[in-house]
């Protein structure tokens, strides 16, 4: 069984590289960027000038990291989060109007389960065409019932991407034990700009990636043989309010439940690791149908199962699907579901026959699929802000943004494009980091990270495409990057010596 694991850990390696390595070459030359309208249209620059920045911006991190070994990492957290919750407020309260699409339906409809009108909740709605959304809605009339104020939902967002960087510092101390590696860990969390610019996207993105990080922290605990009846309570109930929060992170919990049944199989631990694997991936999958069944239980309203989910595959997949971008979203989901009748199965087996006609042509068209494919990966992992101004409060939505700094972020002028290549940098450094850490050694305990990452990019892949939602894969990979620059600054450090 221990041959087996072993296997499955080189598998997940060279998986890893090879993507990764996929990755870093189209980041090299190519820079994706959406419109700043309701069109989302995506473009492609081919251009090197971040290489350009890119020195004075590692040099500059190195010798931010060098002055901060004066200080512990408890100060360096709360001297960082002090900034960040004053750059917050700073946002928050000089732009008006923020929530809109789907953030914006998930919200009004909160406020209408509030009002005991549960129409919302019907097959022609939209809660009733999107029933994983359910578990975002509860959360938000949690928010109303408390606050009865929008900006409460961005106040949280900062406090939760707090929470993020938090865990994310004990998940690298757990893993690495190296002090000044956290410290480097922290400052690239709180330098990764597009997270902070998430703080005005009122969507489960923030609050179901703040969830998973706690569970992630916790399954690290439980990697290295921690009571595995505390901190499995705590790893299941968070992995469950993620997959509620945003189904996407059940592919966090997939990659939490190989890790662990991989560590029972290399003759780890005992079967209830395995178990508890299995248990976190279970859980994960069955949250939102029970939430959604607890709450048509309590309105006495049948909730269906809306737009089945080969319908976003069957849009991710098709070759002519260019009206943004390859496999963005051009309506097809709903278009389905709706010549249906509203009928989730018929939608199903209509969406089965175009993911058929798909493989056919991609099979046909070999040459047009790796050019489909390839921009539609681009599109994704090669546009530094991962759409997170785009959330935000662009003029489309009617928002009124007060401030000059923050006009120019919010129309695309001169601030946007600076943070474009600050990030630039910033992706490159990141992605080389991870190869380079897979190249000069394997560690089982950094296998969480790429099995996150290498699910999100084989998920996108196929699903609908959206650079936002893949932002959470690259960020945990930041604790990898800290150990490679501080490898890297120790290195300096011995040649200067010299």
């Amino acid at each position: 069984m221990k041959r087996f694991g072993t296997f499955c850990d080189r598998v997940i390696y060279v998986f890893a590289f090879c993507i990764l390595l996929i990755i870093l070459v189209g980041n090299a030359a190519v820079t994706a960027h959406v419109s700043y309208d309701e069109a989302e249209i995506v473009s492609y620059t081919f251009g090197l000038w971040y290489l350009l920045l890119l020195p004075l911006e590692l040099g500059g991190v190195l010798l931010a990291a060098r002055f901060l070994k004066r200080f512990s990492v408890s100060e360096i957290f709360r001297l960082l989060a002090g900034g960040y919750i004053l750059a917050s407020f700073y946002f928050i309260l000089n732009t008006e109007n923020h929530i809109r699409a789907d953030a914006a339906a998930v919200y009004n409809a909160a406020w209408q389960m509030l009002s005991g009108s549960f129409e919302v909740l019907q097959k022609d709605q939209y809660i009733g065409t999107n029933p994983h959304q359910i578990g975002l809605m509860l959360y938000d009339m949690l928010v109303i019932k408390f606050s009865g104020n929008e900006e409460a939902l961005y106040f949280l967002n900062a406090i939760e991407i707090l929470i993020i960087n938090w865990y994310g510092y004990r998940i690298t101390d757990r893993c690495f034990e190296n002090t000044q590696v956290d410290r480097m860990v922290l400052l690239l969390e709180f330098l990764f700009i597009p997270q902070f610019f998430f703080i005005l996207f009122g969507y489960g993105v923030i609050p179901g990636f703040c969830c998973f990080m706690i569970a992630a922290y916790h399954a690290v605990c439980i990697n290295h043989d921690e009571p595995l009846r505390q901190h499995g309570f705590w790893m299941l109930l968070f992995v469950i309010f993620a997959s509620l929060f945003k189904k996407n992170y059940c592919i966090g919990a997939m990659a939490i439940g190989i890790v662990l049944i991989l560590r029972f199989v290399n003759g780890g631990d005992k079967r209830k690791t395995a178990f508890l694997g299995v248990a976190v991936v279970l859980l994960s999958l069955l949250a939102p149908s029970i939430a959604k069944k607890a709450v048509g239980a309590v309105t006495d309203i049948e909730i269906g199962s809306g737009v089945p989910s080969t319908a976003w595959i069957a849009m991710g997949t098709d070759l002519e699907n260019e009206m943004r971008a390859p496999g963005w979203f051009d309506g097809y989901n709903y278009s389905i579901y709706e010549e249906s009748g509203r009928d989730s199965v018929k939608a199903s087996a209509l969406a089965t026959e175009k993911i058929i006609e798909n493989v056919k042509s991609t099979l046909k068209a070999p040459k047009c699929a790796i050019l489909f494919y390839g921009k539609k990966m681009l599109s994704m992992w090669s546009e530094p802000m991962f759409q997170s101004v785009w959330s935000g409060p662009g003029t489309d939505g009617g928002a009124l943004v007060t401030k000059r700094v923050l006009k120019s972020l919010y129309s695309g002028g001169k601030v946007e494009k600076l943070c474009n290549l600050l990030i630039k940098c910033v992706l490159i450094a990141t992605y080389t980091s991870a190869l380079c850490f897979l190249v000069r050694q394997k560690d089982s305990e950094t296998q969480l990270f790429y099995l996150y990452f290498i699910g999100g990019f084989i998920f996108h892949l196929f699903w609908e495409a959206k650079s936002q939602y893949v932002y959470t894969y690259v960020f945990m990979l930041l604790p990898i990057c800290a150990n490679e620059l501080c490898a890297l600054q120790s290195w300096l450090d011995d040649k200067l010596k010299r």
